[in-house]
């Protein structure tokens, strides 16, 4: 049997107790909205929107600032990551390697923090939240036109973000915890050359 290559991520880690919770709310329901692809989920929705319920409770629970309150918090988050990871490596196995489907439930694939191709494009996250940086080799006598879009579902319905007459720029409000196809199209004197799609999730 063939091992996948591919590897979701979850990129959670550094996400507040809030976004985490509305996170793994978006996973459930892409999941959901799904079923066609996600059709025996492991372990059941039921069980992780009961887990998101109960750290929901647990959070709100301390507004006082009590520290056994935020004890039990993190227990409940310490269960919900566990699903979570759970229902990413299920995901993982029936995409397959197909990255597309990862993000059918709103997954990202990891990747390193800088992400290359053969074309030298690099998509980097910026300093800002919501903002990414890219830039690519240069090239004589060419101007470069910055693209994005949502979804590798979505290829045909790019947004122009800037033209440059240098090889990088910075693009920015991004949804954060979203992941982006991003692309450059290098305009010279012989046409329109877009480059490879790199995939990158914001943060």
């Amino acid at each position: 049997m063939k091992k996948n290559s591919l590897r979701v991520a979850l990129l959670m880690d550094k996400l507040t107790i809030a976004a985490k919770i509305i996170k793994a709310r978006l996973i459930v329901d892409a999941i959901t909205n799904n079923v066609s692809v996600f059709v025996t989920p492991n372990p059941p929705l039921a069980t992780i929107t009961l887990a998101i319920k109960e750290l929901s409770n647990a959070y709100d629970d301390t507004a006082d600032g009590g520290k056994s309150k935020t004890a039990i918090m993190h227990d409940k988050e310490a269960v919900l990551m566990n699903l979570l990871h759970k229902i990413a490596n299920y995901v993982e196995d029936v995409a397959n390697d197909d990255e597309a489907i990862v993000h059918l439930a709103t997954l990202d694939v990891k990747k390193k923090v800088i992400v290359k191709n053969t074309a030298e494009f690099e998509v980097f996250q910026w300093n800002d939240r919501g903002a990414v940086g890219l830039k690519v080799k240069a090239r004589k006598k060419t101007i470069y036109k910055w693209q994005y879009c949502k979804s590798p579902l979505e290829l045909n319905t790019w947004v122009d973000a800037i033209t440059t007459d240098v090889a990088h720029a910075t693009i920015g409000d991004l949804e954060i915890g979203t992941n982006y196809c991003f692309r450059v199209v290098f305009i010279d004197g012989t046409g329109d050359h877009p480059s490879i799609v790199l995939s990158f999730a914001v943060n």
